[in-house]
Formats: structure tokens, C-alpha cells, sequence
């Protein structure tokens, strides 16, 4: 009972800085609007810096956007040629990674902005439609898709536009190996698997209306095996509640790091790993702008289940109604696959289930074998399957991830009859 109360009055707080935090963001949107952004936009025209300035009008403070939306617009620039360059405000207090800031910024089409009173006063730029770049149409539009699967798709066989810089690469690869020595970085699989742990640090208000996207690391346990055997290493990274770990996984977590220090190591095993494991969170993009192969479990909403790269493949989780799964069909056909709050789930009598580790297994061998191991047999099997066809024919078109060329697990959606 104890415990119980303490757990309650814990969320209570949460709960009362979340909406302190509301009222203070309110206020100063209010006061931008009003005074600031008209003031700034004038200065801003008058001196001619929107022909050669633009405000990406993106949130470097979500890890997902300051990886895909920063990538779409680099690609786009230089696909077309863009005469301006983009601004990136990314408050240093703020930023999601302040080191992958850092090795964007070594690209001339950009500049990113660190500093809090200029992010501040910078800020409401992006509204206008002279000073701003709008990043919204790659992946924050809900009802319709997503304009990154059409910009990765044009640029699938490319080069990462991304690239290290050497003193940040030796920065990078010199903590690597102070943290984990005599690991191969090529033998590294990156683990994240979400949970409610983040968006209670920030104080974001997910943590009461999201909790349909968290994960279980259990569900990897299969995988982890698997991967064991054939001498991989597992590293767990970002932040999560649940201390029990399976004892073939490292952590960044449980090191000594300072919160820079995990940035830099997020990003450079991301970027050189074998293969990213992920969930339903922006995370995985950090894998997704480097080219690195991505497996994702447990994923919800079905409107976001194909991950944004063509060498991708995510599992959803079960969907069940009155005790029976829903077909991809029925989801799609009574708009389940745009539900984005627990409470919406809840209201349409819907549970989630969570996979186990063995629900994946099959579907993750092939795909390891066809991305990681280089099997381009199997790649095209994939590419060309049943599961995949249809399910590409069933996906309605206000879907997030309509242009997705990413794969759909054939195994399990045959197994749970889903399609």
C-alpha cells in the first residue's frame, strides 16, 4: 500500500509540472506571437536573410526529427538545389543530441543554432512562410503520409548525406573503447526498446497518453540468443524503468556517462553498428540517416509500422477486439491504424498485446540474413513476398507510411492471420 501511494504521489507531481510547464510554454508562445516574432520577422525581411536563411521548422528537442527531418531537407537541398540555407534551432539545454548538433554542422547547407536566447527569439520565424522551411510534411502530419518515404526512396541507393567529422569520429571511437573495451564496433548490435522512463525526465505529457508504444526487452530475448551465437554484442542504449536486464545485453545506461558523453555514444554506435533493434520511438532514425540496417518490435500505431528506410522491417503489436485479432483489413477499413492515445484504444474496446520473443524469431532471421549477412536472395524474397504485396495493396492512402518500401514481417502476420 505504501509503495502504491508513493507511485501515486510520484505521477501527481509529474502530472502538476507537466501542466506548470504548459502554462508557462503557453504564455510564451503568446508573447512571441504578439511582440517577439513580428518584431524579429521585420528585422529578419528588412535586411534580406529570408533569401538566404531559411528556419527549419522542425523540433530538434524529439531525437526522431532532429535525425529524419534535418536528413530529408539536406537531401532535398541538394537534389534541388537550394540557393538558402537551413537554419536548425537547437537549444544546447534542449536538443535531444547535442552531439549529433555537432557533426551536422560541419555541413555547409546548414547552421545550427545552440544558443537558448537566440533559439528563443528565432523561434516564431518558423510560422512564416518567407522565413521558414516547413519539415512538418516528412513525418509530422498525422491523417496523411509521410514525404520522407518518397525522399528516401529517390535517394535509396545513395550516400549517407550525414558524415563524421575525423576529431569528432576520434572523440567518438576514444570513449567506445574507454567504455567497451575489446568490443569490435562491426560485431555491435544497438538495443532500444521504449518505455515510459524519457518522457517522465522531460516531462512530456506522452507518459500519460502514450503508453500503447512502449516496449518490453524481454521481447528480444530470442533475438539477443540468436545473436549471441553468431558473436555479436548486444548494447542497450537510452533511458528506461525497468533495472532487470538479460545478462547477454550491455548498457550505456548503467555506466558513469554524463549525459553528453551517452549522446556521443548513441550516435557512434548507431552509426556503426551491424544492425539497430528498436521499438515504436524515434530512436531507430539515428540508425536510419547512417544506412544501418533497422528491426523494429511491438510497434503501434499501424498507420507508422513500416519503418522510413527501404532496409527495415517492424512487427506490430497484436490487436484484439471481443478476444479475436484484427486482420490488417479491419484495422485499416474502421481507422484503427490512426489511434495515437491509450484512451482511444481504451474507447473502442481494443487490447494490445504484446509480442513474445518467439512471435519474431523466423521473421527476424530472414531479415538479418537478407540485411545483415548480405543475402540478396533472400532480399528479394522479402521485397517480393505475398505478405508484402498484399499488405501494400490493402494500406489505405491517408496512412503515415503509404510510400513505405520498408518490409512487413510475412511469418508473423500469416501466423496471427493479419493478412
Amino acid at each position: 500500500m505504501v509503495a502504491n501511494t508513493s507511485s501515486t504521489c510520484q505521477h501527481e507531481v509529474v502530472i502538476e509540472r507537466v501542466i506548470q510547464k504548459s502554462i508557462t510554454q503557453r504564455t510564451l508562445n503568446y508573447i512571441k506571437k504578439i511582440i517577439i516574432g513580428p518584431v524579429v520577422a521585420f528585422f529578419f525581411n528588412q535586411f534580406r536573410l529570408s533569401s538566404r536563411y531559411k528556419i527549419l521548422n522542425t523540433n530538434a528537442n524529439a531525437i526522431g526529427h532532429l535525425c529524419i527531418d534535418v536528413d530529408c531537407f539536406l537531401k532535398e537541398s541538394i537534389a534541388k538545389n537550394f540557393q538558402f540555407r537551413g537554419v536548425l534551432l537547437a537549444d544546447r539545454n534542449l536538443c535531444s543530441n547535442v552531439f549529433l548538433c555537432k557533426i551536422w554542422a560541419k555541413n555547409p547547407r546548414l547552421v545550427i543554432v545552440e544558443s537558448s536566447l537566440l533559439c528563443f527569439l528565432l523561434d516564431y520565424l518558423r510560422t512564416y512562410p518567407e522565413t521558414s522551411f516547413d519539415c512538418s510534411r516528412y513525418c509530422a502530419l498525422d491523417g496523411q503520409p509521410a514525404e520522407v518515404y518518397r525522399v528516401y526512396g529517390k535517394h535509396e541507393h545513395d550516400d549517407p548525406v550525414i558524415s563524421w567529422d575525423q576529431p569528432l569520429l576520434n572523440e567518438a571511437s576514444k570513449l567506445f573503447n574507454r567504455e567497451f573495451p575489446g568490443v569490435d564496433i562491426s560485431k555491435v548490435v544497438v538495443l532500444h526498446s521504449r518505455d515510459s522512463l524519457y518522457d517522465q525526465a522531460v516531462q512530456n505529457e506522452n507518459m500519460y497518453t502514450q503508453k500503447y508504444r512502449n516496449s518490453y526487452v524481454g521481447s528480444f530475448e530470442k533475438i539477443v540468443d540468436f545473436l549471441h551465437a553468431m558473436n555479436y554484442v548486444v548494447i542497450r542504449i537510452g533511458k528506461y524503468e525497468h533495472s532487470s536486464q538479460m545478462s547477454k545485453i550491455l548498457t550505456v545506461k548503467s555506466r558513469n556517462l554524463t549525459r553528453y558523453e551517452e549522446q556521443v555514444l548513441d550516435v557512434y554506435l548507431s552509426s556503426r553498428c551491424a544492425l539497430f533493434l528498436g521499438s515504436a520511438s524515434g530512436a531507430s532514425n539515428l540508425a536510419v540517416i547512417w544506412n544501418v540496417p533497422v528491426f523494429l518490435l511491438n510497434v503501434l500505431p499501424y498507420a507508422l509500422l513500416r519503418p522510413h528506410a527501404s532496409n527495415s522491417m517492424a512487427l506490430p503489436k497484436l490487436l484484439k477486439l471481443k478476444g479475436k485479432v484484427l486482420s490488417a483489413k479491419e484495422i485499416f477499413q474502421k481507422s484503427y491504424h490512426w489511434l495515437r492515445t491509450d484512451d482511444l484504444y481504451k474507447e473502442a474496446g481494443i487490447e494490445i498485446k504484446m509480442n513474445g520473443s518467439e512471435e519474431c524469431i523466423d521473421d527476424f532471421k530472414e531479415f538479418f540474413n537478407a540485411f545483415v549477412e548480405k543475402d540478396i536472395e533472400m532480399e528479394a524474397i522479402l521485397k517480393n513476398s505475398e505478405a508484402q504485396n498484399i499488405y501494400r495493396k490493402i494500406c489505405p492512402g491517408n496512412s503515415y507510411d503509404y510510400y513505405a518500401s520498408s518490409l512487413v514481417p510475412q511469418n508473423f502476420l500469416k501466423k496471427n492471420l493479419i493478412i
